[in-house]
């Protein structure tokens, strides 16, 4: 008999250690996210978020602007096929009519948009995006009669009075767009509030900017250069320069680099350009303000120096001047007519037919032109300069009151004793001695001798 040995199994080796979940710091993480959930979000939730929406910009947004750019482009170039006018018995007619333009445009457009994006767009997202293209072809088709170009307007649609219409609501509808930018906004306004300093905030920012970055260069990349142009008048995408900003800022999140501020409209650019060049004119202005104020203090404090004497006499005050020289020169400097001494007496000539006083010296009346060749033609008066008349000083009550009035009532001229006839016999002839006296008036102020009729 042979006898046969059994083997004995061999020792199982141990299970290998559980691996250690690298996101478990995720669920100690709870941020309050109102534009998104009622509740506090969970750290796993968030970039739960984050990625689903960074998901939707590539399989929701891009699939709807390549079929609304692809639509728009040959449209406008079947248009321009459909209107080339060609020679049939003798007239001129279209090349395509509009049922024929509608046959080979417009109707495989439904079709095309599912064999293209099946693959790629969820079941949940592609049968509606379908159902409104088919909706927007049977618009155009209840337009043929309008002819080609009607049809091409009414599927493409754009915007008017700020409401899009046709294919371009269409892309804001099924694009999901608007539910992405709001998802990205508010998650970030939230992760900005966190504290920067702690170890879980910049391990979020370190999972949160992958995936916004691929999202935001697929998003520049996919989409053609002239589309992504801003226009106030009528934007070519909507929400295109909005989803833009908001997977930027995501992707440039970074709790270690709080210094950095991106911006990214022109108008914001050349709004804090205009702001930084006013403040740097308002602080230059303050300090050259400021230093002639301290260079007017030193020039002060260098000529003037106050010494309260407390055992002299009485507190007086003595001031010395330190600048002899400097006066000196400013009084040799100064021009002749405006050195002048108040307490000298001043000559002057007045004119025996209208009083006016005139500077001595003056050869004719500044006034009324008299000659004073003739010394009964004037009368010799000394005046103290300190009492000499200024009319800057002249208010008007003074001169009312010198007219006669109370100053506070309302002035009116003297009325002429004479009567009429006498007055419009000499109206030629004071006509005549005003212009002469204007004259004289207007050669003297053109000749800086302002100062004579004073």
């Amino acid at each position: 008999q042979v006898q046969v040995k059994k083997k004995k199994p061999a020792a199982s080796a141990p299970p290998p250690p559980p691996r250690e979940n690298p996101d478990v710091w995720l669920k100690s993480v709870s941020l309050e996210v109102s534009g998104v959930s009622l509740e506090p979000m969970k750290g796993t939730e968030v970039v739960n978020k984050i990625r689903l929406a960074t998901d939707d910009v590539v399989t929701r947004y891009l699939p709807c602007v390549d079929f609304l750019v692809a639509c728009q482009q040959e449209l406008r170039a079947g248009l321009a096929a459909a209107t080339r006018k060609r020679v049939v018995r003798g007239a001129y007619r279209d090349s395509l009519t509009p049922r024929q333009f509608y046959n080979q445009y417009l109707q495989p457009l439904p079709d095309r948009f599912i064999c293209k994006n099946q693959s790629l767009m969820g079941q949940t997202h592609l049968r509606p995006a379908v159902q409104e293209i088919q909706k927007l072809c049977g618009d155009a088709r209840k337009v043929e009669y309008q002819g080609c170009e009607a049809m091409k307007n009414v599927f493409l649609g754009g915007m008017k009075e700020g409401v899009s219409w046709g294919l371009r609501k269409w892309l804001s509808k099924n694009g999901g767009a608007l539910t992405i930018c709001n998802d990205l906004e508010c998650i970030l306004a939230s992760v900005q509030k966190m504290d920067r300093s702690q170890e879980n905030t910049k391990k979020m920012g370190e999972r949160l900017r992958p995936m916004a970055k691929q999202a935001f260069d697929r998003l520049k990349k996919d989409v053609p250069a002239s589309y992504q142009e801003q226009s106030t008048a009528h934007p070519y995408l909507p929400f295109f320069h909005r989803l833009e900003c908001a997977l930027r800022g995501v992707s440039n999140f970074d709790p270690d680099d709080d210094d950095v501020i991106c911006i990214d409209d022109e108008d914001e650019i050349e709004e804090v350009k205009s702001s930084a060049a006013i403040k740097k004119e308002v602080a230059s202005a303050e300090n050259k303000r400021q230093a002639d104020a301290n260079s007017n203090q030193d020039r002060t404090s260098k000529r003037s120096k106050m010494n309260h004497d407390n055992n002299g006499t009485n507190g007086e005050i003595e001031i010395f001047d330190f600048d002899e020289d400097e006066n000196q020169e400013q009084a040799a400097t100064a021009p002749k007519d405006t050195v002048a001494n108040e307490d000298t007496t001043k000559i002057e000539l007045k004119c025996a037919r209208c009083t006016m006083t005139n500077p001595a010296g003056s050869s004719r009346c500044c006034m009324c032109d008299q000659d004073f060749s003739s010394s009964e033609n004037y009368e010799v008066q000394e005046i103290d300069g300190s009492d000499h008349f200024n009319i800057a000083d002249v208010t008007f009550d003074d001169a009312s009151t010198a007219l006669g009035g109370t100053g506070n009532d309302d002035w009116e001229p003297p009325r002429n004793s004479n009567s009429q006839s006498e007055a419009s016999a000499n109206n030629d002839e004071s006509g005549n001695d005003m212009a002469r006296h204007l004259e004289s008036l207007a050669y003297m102020f053109d000749s800086n001798k302002q100062d004579q009729i004073l």
